[in-house]
């Protein structure tokens, strides 16, 4: 009972402190006013019919793109990257992000990671976490490859991303 609850404490505590570091990340990030960003981002927020609540950020201390936010959801993307203008770059960034919005992953992350708290002591609660975690990056990938013509272009798009960002660290606070 005691060691369960302790353990549970201590998950909540780095969730409660994850979550305090991504919105500061949030904070302190830039609205991506970069033009190309800027159309790409709306025309694959309205393919996918999303509110317009949902913001584009840049980051200098961000290492990946990633979704912050469950009620006013944030495409945020480190700022090396979003100073590219290549379409393919950009489409297969802002796709891949917003099908996990669409989706609703970040709340369904969410709800493992307090599955997670409350069932630390569980190995089958933390390796069905992290299947959930994989599902859900490849159905995006999936999408994206699909809607982008195929394989080929979303990987030559990704060995881009990964060429412009290597050597960054990525924040815990990113999904």
């Amino acid at each position: 009972g005691a060691i369960a609850a302790v353990g549970c404490g201590l998950l909540v505590a780095r969730l409660a402190w994850q979550g305090a570091n991504a919105r500061r990340v949030v904070r302190e990030s830039n609205e991506c006013e970069r033009a190309p960003w800027r159309r790409a981002f709306d025309a694959h927020r309205r393919r996918f019919a999303l509110p317009d609540r949902i913001g584009l950020r840049e980051s200098s201390v961000v290492g990946s793109p990633g979704i912050v936010g469950l009620w006013r959801p944030v495409v945020i993307v480190p700022t090396e990257l979003a100073a590219t203008a290549d379409a393919g770059v950009i489409d297969s960034v802002l796709l891949h992000e917003l099908t996990h919005v669409a989706r609703g992953d970040y709340a369904v992350r969410i709800g493992w990671r307090s599955a997670e708290c409350l069932a630390w002591y569980n190995p089958l609660v933390w390796l069905a976490s992290a299947r959930a975690r994989e599902a859900a990056e490849r159905v995006c990938d999936a999408y994206c490859v699909d809607r982008l013509g195929g394989p080929r272009g979303y990987a030559a798009a990704l060995l881009t991303v990964a060429r412009l960002l290597v050597g960054r660290r990525s924040s815990s606070a990113i999904v």
